[in-house]
């Protein structure tokens, strides 16, 4: 009878160290299966984000969309939160980077979350859904999304400092004099056309009009060159303008800008005068 009783004893025991093995494995397994779930759902969610951004970039090389400063990480914010995934050298070139007044808003770092992104973009072209606690370091022209999950980098980028950012195209259009409000039966102005290297200008147009708002490019056929002359003669009026057209390629991506002038008056009425003869002496 003792012995049945120390069996029975000794089966339990195993019996019961079995089931913890098992629980201790299943618990292992399924919490290993979440993880795997949870990573794979963070990373889903950072090509979303990167799709955004590499849309905004799209709009900022056409002039149609600049950052708004106000998200621009702090040096407090990256220390606080990037500290344990970014490296001392990448969080000193994002500080240079964000404090510089050289650099334009477009090349600098935002910390962005579902309500930035919301306010940034509204409804044309959004990310949405983010998990409520995810913050994202987003650089719009490197295109580069890096965001934490436990304590881990997730990024589309393996260094956010990279290579130098692509020279954007800078053209200047000088008018000289820029205006003239004197009445004078002819005007005329010397254009000046700079660009940088980064700029190649492919035709340049002007055009003499008394519009104030932006003329159709097609109205523009008389072509010009850096440092020539222009006149206005023949016409009368105030409020005459020269347009310059340019169309040029920045990096490949074809594009125009239009430069006005300030007015100029000009008068090609001949003088009239009423002759009265009250009385003749003869």
């Amino acid at each position: 009878m003792k012995n049945n009783k120390a069996i029975s004893m000794i089966s339990l025991i195993i019996t019961i160290v079995l089931i913890i093995i098992i629980a201790a494995i299943t618990s292992f397994y399924l919490s290993s299966v979440i993880e795997d779930t949870q990573y794979k759902d963070a990373k889903e969610e950072l090509k979303n984000v990167e799709n955004v951004v590499e849309y905004a970039k799209a709009q900022i090389l056409i002039d149609e969309f600049e950052p708004n400063e106000a998200w621009k990480i702090t040096d407090s914010e990256l220390d606080y939160k990037f500290k344990k995934i970014l490296s001392d050298e990448e969080i000193e070139h994002i500080k240079l980077v964000n404090n510089s007044e050289d650099i334009k808003a477009p090349y600098k770092f935002y910390l962005m979350n579902q309500k930035r992104f919301d306010q940034e973009f509204g409804n044309d072209y959004n990310v949405s859904n983010l998990r409520p606690a995810r913050e994202y370091l987003v650089n719009y022209m490197d295109t580069s999304v890096v965001s934490t999950y436990s304590n881990e980098r997730i990024a589309t980028t393996e260094d956010i400092i990279g290579e130098e950012d692509p020279e954007r195209a800078e053209i200047n259009v000088v008018f000289a004099p820029n205006g003239n409000v004197e009445w004078s039966k002819q005007q005329a102005t010397l254009i000046n056309i700079n660009s940088n290297s980064a700029a190649t200008i492919k035709s340049s147009k002007y055009l003499w009009t008394q519009s104030y708002t932006e003329p159709n490019k097609g109205e523009f056929i008389e072509n010009i060159s850096d440092g020539q002359t222009i006149n206005l003669s023949g016409k009368t009026g105030n409020d005459w303008y020269a347009w310059v057209l340019i169309e040029y390629t920045e990096n490949n991506i074809d594009k125009t800008m239009l430069v006005k002038s300030e007015p100029f008056y000009v008068d090609n009425i001949a003088p009239t005068a009423d002759l009265t003869i009250e009385s003749i002496n003869k």
